[in-house]
C-alpha cells in the first residue's frame, strides 16, 4: 500500500517568527504606518549592503534561504532571504538589517522578533556544508531615519544552541500546520460527499447553482452576473456549488477561502444559515461572521492602546493560546462566539476575528472588506492589482445592485478648510519644532482654500484634473504629521485631530494617484465651509480590479435590474463573463400589481397630490375591513422622511394612533426589531408601517405569509438632485448622448422601488398587492423597466384603482 503523500506548507522566515513568538501590546502608532516608509526602508537596506560588501571581504546580500521537514504528514518548507552573512576566523556572522524611527529606544536592546529571524537565517546557514562554523555571531543592526545613525546588537550562539532554538520554532509551527492539514484532508472528504441540503430545487435554483459551479471549475468565465427573484433560494444556489467546488478531487479547482460580501450587516445573517444549515454535512468547515471594530469593542469608544484597554495590554501575550483553544473546539464563529472568547483570554475581539479569519474556510463579512482602499483586509487583498496571478479564493458578492453606489462612496475623496483652520488654532504657541512645521503646514492648506474662496464663482463647475497645488500641500500636512505623530509624545487632545487630519489627506493624495477619466474633482460651499472634492463617478474599473486577484467572483441580486445598467457599472465583461436571469418561482396570479395614475410626485408639484396620497393610505384601511375582515400588514413608502411627514399630517390622529407606525430616524438595531414587531404573523388588527424607500425596510428584511399584505410606493424613486448626480449624468452623456438621466437617476430610482415592492410576495403561498402612485409609470421610461413577471394593471383614478383592489382576496 503507497504511503500518502504529506501536504506541502509554505512559509516566510518572518511570517513564521512573528505568528509564534509575537508578544506585548497592540501599539496605537501602528496605524499610521507608511507605505512611503517601507519603500525607503528597502532602499536604505540596498545602501547598507553596497557599504558592506565593500567594507568586509566576502560579503554576501540577500541570499534566498529553504529548509524543509516533514513531520505528522505535513511537509513544511521555510523560506527567505538573509539580508547579509560573511564569515571570518572562523566565525558566521549573519546580519539583521532594520530601519527605525524616533520611537526605538536603544536601552531597550533588540526586538526579540528581529533576532529569532537571524537566527533562522543562521542555522539555515550553518546546516549548508560551506557555510558551517562552531561559532556563529549574529548582528541585529538598526538604521535611524531620522538621525542617520546605526546601532548594532551583537550575540553569540554555539551551533548547537543555534539548530536547537531554530527546530524547537520549525516543530512548534509544525504543530500548527499537522492540526490544519487534518483537518483539511477530512473536510476533503465531507466536501465530495456533500449534498444539497433539500429534497429537490426549486424552479431556477438548479441551473443558478450548475452555472455557479462551472464557472469556477471549467474556467468558462472571470465573473458571473446573476439577476435571481427572491424566494428562489439564492444564497445557498450559490454557497453550495462553490463549496462543492472546494473538493479538488472532484473539481480540479484549488479554493482555499470562500468571501461571502455582504451590503448591510443584517445580509450576514442568510449565510451564516446556510453554512449552519450544511454543518451536519460539514463538521469541519471553519466560518467566521466579520464584524466591525465599532461594533465589536467592548468599549464605548475603540480605542486600540494598552494605557486604556487592559485587552490591548499584553494582547500578543495571550493571543495564540486563545487562537488554539477556539480552533480546536469550535467551527463557526458568531459575534457572540467571539466576544466571549475575547473576555475569556482578555484579547481584543476585533483582532481575533482577523485571526481566526486565517483558519477559516467560509469568510462572511461587508463590502467594505475587500473594495475599500482604506478598510480591506491588507493580510488578505493588500494592494491589489491586476497582475495576473490569481488566489485561490471565490468572491461572491450579495445584493450587488448595492455594490455600485458603495464603491463610489469608497473611492471618493473630500478635503474641507475649517478642521485645518481648527488645527491650527490647538498648535498656536508651541516651540517644539515638528509642531511648528506641522502647523505651517495646515496654515498652508487653509490659505488655499481661502485664495480659492475669493474666485469660486469664477472657478468651473468641475475639472477632469485634480488640482496639483493641493495635492502637494496635502502631502506635505501628511508627512509632517507622520514625523509628529511617530515621536509618541503627542498629547490626547492633539493627537485625535492631528490623527484624523492625517488620515483624511492621505486617502486624499492616495485617490488623487488613481484619478483618471472615470473622476471629476470640484469645490463646494457648505454650511460656511469649502471643500474639495475628487469623485468617482464610475467605480466599474476599480470594482473589477479588487475582483480581479480571485479564481472567480459571483455577483447576484434579487433586483440586479435594470440587469444591462448594472452588470455595466459593476464592470461587466460582456465577451468573458457569464450573464444569468432566473425567472420567478412565484406564481404571477399572486400579485396584483397596480399602476395609478392621478398622482403626481415631483418635487415641484408633489404638495399639490398630498391629500390624494392621503386617501390611498386610507384606501388601505377599508380594503383590509372589506376583504381581510379587519386584519393585516401594510407598508407604505416614500422618497423621504419629509415628504412621509407632510402626508402624515394629512391623516388624522385618531386614524394615526390606531393603525399607522412610522419608520423609527434611528439606525439602531433595537429600533428596527422593535418596528418590525408590528408586522406580526396572523395580525389582529390593522398595521400600516410609513417607511422610506432605501431605507432599511425597503430591501433586506424577509416579512412572509401573513406579515405584510400590500404595499404602496409613492413616486418613481429618483435620487435626490445633487452636484454627485449630476456628475454622475455628465460623465454617461459624455459617452453615449441621451442616457445621462436614465443612468443616474432612472435606472437607480427604479431599483429602489421594485426592491421595496419585493417586499410582499416571499413565499409560493403569498398573496398581497403593490401600488405604485405616479403618473411616470406610464411612460414606457418607467413602467418598462420592470420585471416580466410583474402583470401591470393601469388605473386613471382613485375609483379604478379600488375596483381592481377590492377584486383582490387574500
Amino acid at each position: 500500500m503507497m504511503e500518502k503523500e504529506s501536504v506541502k506548507y509554505t512559509v516566510n522566515v518572518r511570517e513564521m517568527v512573528e505568528f509564534l513568538l509575537r508578544h506585548g501590546d497592540i501599539v496605537p502608532g501602528d496605524a499610521f504606518f507608511s507605505p512611503e516608509r517601507a519603500l525607503l526602508g528597502a532602499d536604505l537596506h540596498r545602501k547598507l549592503q553596497g557599504l558592506f560588501k565593500t567594507e568586509i571581504e566576502g560579503y554576501t546580500a540577500e541570499k534566498g534561504l529553504r529548509f524543509s521537514k516533514e513531520a505528522n504528514g505535513v511537509r513544511l518548507e521555510v523560506e527567505g532571504r538573509c539580508d547579509g552573512f560573511y564569515r571570518k576566523d572562523g566565525v558566521l556572522h549573519v546580519d539583521e538589517i532594520k530601519t527605525v524611527d524616533s520611537r526605538f529606544r536603544e536601552e531597550n536592546g533588540p526586538e526579540p522578533l528581529h533576532t529569532a529571524q537571524a537566527v533562522c537565517y543562521a542555522a539555515i546557514l550553518e546546516m549548508l556544508p560551506e557555510y558551517r562554523s562552531e561559532e556563529i555571531c549574529i548582528h541585529i543592526l538598526y538604521y535611524h531615519v531620522t538621525e542617520k545613525s546605526r546601532t548594532e546588537f551583537r550575540t553569540n550562539f554555539t551551533e548547537s544552541e543555534l539548530l536547537q532554538y531554530f527546530n524547537g520554532l520549525v516543530d512548534e509551527y509544525i504543530k500548527w500546520i499537522s492540526w490544519e492539514a487534518n483537518r483539511r484532508n477530512l473536510l476533503q472528504q465531507e466536501l465530495c460527499a456533500l449534498k444539497f441540503p433539500f429534497p429537490s430545487y426549486r424552479r431556477g435554483q438548479r441551473e443558478l447553482a450548475v452555472s455557479v459551479y462551472k464557472t469556477i471549475t471549467k474556467n468558462s468565465a472571470s465573473n458571473i452576473y446573476v439577476n435571481a427573484p427572491t424566494g428562489i433560494g439564492k444564497t445557498i444556489s450559490v454557497l453550495f456549488p462553490v463549496l462543492k467546488a472546494m473538493c479538488a478531487a472532484e473539481s480540479g479547482a484549488e479554493i482555499k477561502k470562500i468571501f461571502y460580501l455582504t451590503a448591510t450587516n443584517a445580509g450576514a445573517g442568510p449565510p451564516a444559515a446556510a453554512a449552519a444549515l450544511l454543518g451536519d454535512q460539514l463538521p469541519e468547515l471553519l466560518t467566521i461572521s466579520l464584524t466591525s471594530k465599532e461594533k465589536i469593542c467592548p468599549l464605548e469608544t475603540p480605542d486600540c492602546n494598552p494605557d486604556t484597554c487592559s485587552r490591548a495590554r499584553g494582547h500578543y501575550d495571550r493571543i495564540n493560546a486563545c487562537l488554539y483553544s477556539a480552533l480546536l473546539s469550535r467551527r463557526q464563529f458568531t459575534k457572540e462566539e467571539i466576544c466571549a472568547l475575547s473576555e475569556r483570554h482578555e484579547v481584543c475581539p476585533f483582532e481575533l476575528q482577523l485571526d481566526l479569519s486565517l483558519w477559516c474556510d467560509l469568510i462572511i463579512g461587508d463590502y467594505n472588506y475587500l473594495f475599500d482602499p482604506t478598510a480591506r483586509l491588507q493580510r488578505y487583498f493588500g494592494e491589489l492589482q491586476n497582475s495576473g496571478k490569481k488566489e485561490p479564493y471565490v468572491y461572491l458578492i450579495d445584493e450587488a445592485h448595492n455594490l455600485p453606489d458603495r464603491a463610489r462612496e469608497m473611492y471618493t475623496a473630500r478635503i474641507q478648510k475649517k478642521p485645518f483652520l481648527e488645527l491650527m488654532r490647538l498648535l498656536k504657541g508651541s516651540e517644539r519644532k515638528t509642531v511648528k512645521t506641522l502647523r505651517k503646514r495646515a496654515s498652508a492648506l487653509n490659505s488655499f482654500f481661502l485664495a480659492k474662496e475669493k474666485e469660486l464663482e469664477r472657478l468651473p463647475e468641475c475639472s477632469e484634473a485634480a488640482d496639483p497645488e493641493l495635492i502637494k500641500r496635502c502631502a506635505d500636512y501628511t508627512e509632517s504629521a507622520y514625523e509628529l505623530l511617530k515621536e509618541n509624545a503627542v498629547p490626547e487632545e492633539l493627537r485625535t485631530p492631528i490623527l484624523t487630519l492625517y488620515f483624511e489627506t492621505k486617502f486624499f493624495c492616495d485617490t488623487a494617484k488613481r484619478f483618471d477619466g472615470n473622476y471629476y474633482a470640484f469645490f463646494d460651499r457648505k454650511d460656511r465651509d469649502l471643500s474639495y472634492t475628487l469623485f468617482c463617478a464610475n467605480p466599474a474599473d476599480l470594482i473589477q480590479t479588487c475582483t480581479g486577484n480571485a479564481l472567480a467572483s459571483v455577483f447576484f441580486s434579487a433586483t440586479l435590474l435594470p440587469f444591462a445598467f448594472y452588470t455595466q457599472a459593476l464592470g461587466a465583461r460582456r465577451e468573458e463573463d457569464l450573464f444569468i436571469k432566473i425567472p420567478s418561482p412565484f406564481p404571477p396570479e399572486n400579485r396584483l400589481a397596480i399602476f395609478a395614475a392621478d398622482v403626481q410626485t415631483t418635487y415641484a408639484k408633489r404638495a399639490a397630490y398630498y391629500e390624494k396620497v392621503a386617501k390611498y393610505i386610507m384606501l388601505i384601511k377599508e380594503y383590509a375591513d372589506s376583504a381581510c375582515c379587519g386584519r393585516g400588514n401594510f407598508m407604505v413608502f416614500f422618497s423621504s422622511y419629509q415628504y412621509l411627514a407632510d402626508v402624515a399630517s394629512l391623516l388624522e390622529e385618531d386614524f394615526l394612533s390606531a393603525y399607522v407606525s412610522v419608520q423609527p430616524r434611528s439606525g439602531s438595531p433595537s429600533d428596527r426589531e422593535a418596528f418590525l414587531e408590528g408586522f406580526a404573523e396572523n395580525p389582529q388588527k390593522i398595521h400600516i408601517g410609513m417607511c422610506v424607500l432605501g431605507g432599511a425596510f425597503s430591501e433586506g428584511i424577509d416579512l412572509p405569509g401573513s406579515r405584510l399584505s400590500g404595499a404602496m410606493i409613492v413616486g418613481v424613486g429618483l435620487p435626490m438632485v445633487c452636484a454627485e448626480r449630476e456628475l454622475i449624468m455628465k460623465w454617461h452623456e459624455e459617452r453615449e448622448e441621451g442616457s445621462g438621466f436614465a443612468n443616474a437617476y432612472v435606472y437607480p430610482g427604479i431599483n429602489k422601488v421594485i426592491q421595496a415592492a419585493g417586499r410582499v410576495i416571499r413565499t409560493t403561498e403569498d398573496r398581497g398587492f403593490v401600488l405604485f402612485l405616479d403618473g411616470r409609470y406610464f411612460s414606457s421610461r418607467y413602467g418598462s423597466l420592470f420585471p416580466e413577471d410583474y402583470r401591470i394593471k393601469k388605473a386613471k383614478n382613485f375609483d379604478e384603482v379600488k375596483a381592481l383592489l377590492f377584486d383582490l382576496k387574500l
